[in-house]
């Protein structure tokens, strides 16, 4: 039995990797799909801008409070099972931490693989795509407004050097920041309004966690529409990235987080706390009336 659960685990470790591979083989060999353009097309002809959400503080920000925040969960709901802080609590917290952050790990590899697919698979230009090419229009006749002939494809005009600059333009749906942020507060919400349920104080936390919802969705919203005020992508990149995020969060939820706890001692976990009214034992029907009559 024992061999068999490491077998498990090796296995589950492996496909969580997968989908991290994954993205870096499209980073490294990946190229997106050439799609072609037409002279002075406007919806790809604006300004350059700096992110106002970059990947580093994105990162940055997940990677540094949803540990804390799921170690903080952790700990609250251990210690109602648990009243004496020991070797064996605390090994118990770290344990369940490492488990659900490991799951968000997997969750998010998933978005990100998803994400790619399709940015290589579409290959759309972004919104600063022709500012970033800087084409040589000497070169390029465009005396024709449509058709075959007005059509552009490749970079062969543009006058930027850099190549991965350009690759990068190819790739606008979806969006992978939306996808990725999307995702991260949608898990933390379901997380958030799983856990606590198990909690007996749960109705001192409600308006915390209601409000660390809200804060989540609303930096999510942020990530998204930065995006389209950047010139980084289209309106329907977003809503496609928060899609792929929303479907993917909760994919994680009901497949995978929803029954972590179920395997271990507390078997109560539940999303609809129940008021049912304990009845006592009944040993005789004299017992049973009073009971009924009650």
């Amino acid at each position: 039995m024992v061999a068999i659960k490491y077998i498990f685990i090796t296995v589950n470790i492996i496909l969580c990797l997968s989908f991290g591979f994954g993205v870096l083989a499209f980073y490294k060999i990946g190229k997106p799909y050439v799609r072609g353009y037409y002279c002075f097309d406007e919806s790809i002809s604006k300004p350059l801008k700096n992110d106002t959400v970059t990947v580093s503080a994105l990162l940055a920000f997940v990677f540094t409070l949803y540990p804390v925040c799921i170690l903080i969960v952790e700990g609250i709901k251990m210690s109602n099972k648990i009243k004496v802080i020991s070797t064996n609590f605390i090994i118990k917290v770290v344990r369940h931490v490492l488990h659900n952050f490991w799951i968000f790990i997997y969750g998010a590899g998933i978005t990100m693989f998803i994400t790619d697919v399709g940015k290589y698979s579409i290959g759309r230009l972004r919104p600063h795509y022709l500012t970033l090419c800087k084409p040589d229009w000497s070169n390029i006749n465009c005396s024709y407004t449509f058709g075959d002939k007005a059509f552009i494809v490749g970079d062969d005009f543009c006058r930027v050097p850099n190549r991965a600059l350009l690759k990068d333009a190819r790739m606008s749906f979806p969006s992978g920041h939306t996808s990725f942020a999307v995702y991260c507060a949608t898990f933390m919400i379901l997380y958030l309004q799983l856990y606590p349920l198990s909690i007996p104080q749960r109705r001192r936390f409600s308006f915390l966690l209601l409000f660390i919802q809200v804060i989540l969705s609303c930096l999510a919203l942020f990530t998204g529409l930065s995006r389209v005020s950047d010139y980084k992508h289209h309106p329907t990149d977003v809503i496609a990235g928060g899609i792929v995020g929303l479907v993917v969060a909760f994919t994680i939820f009901f497949n995978v987080l929803k029954y972590v706890d179920l395997s271990s001692s507390e078997k109560t976990l539940s999303l609809i706390p129940s008021y049912h009214r304990q009845l006592p034992p009944v040993t005789n029907d004299h017992q049973l009336n009073d009971i009924v009559v009650k």
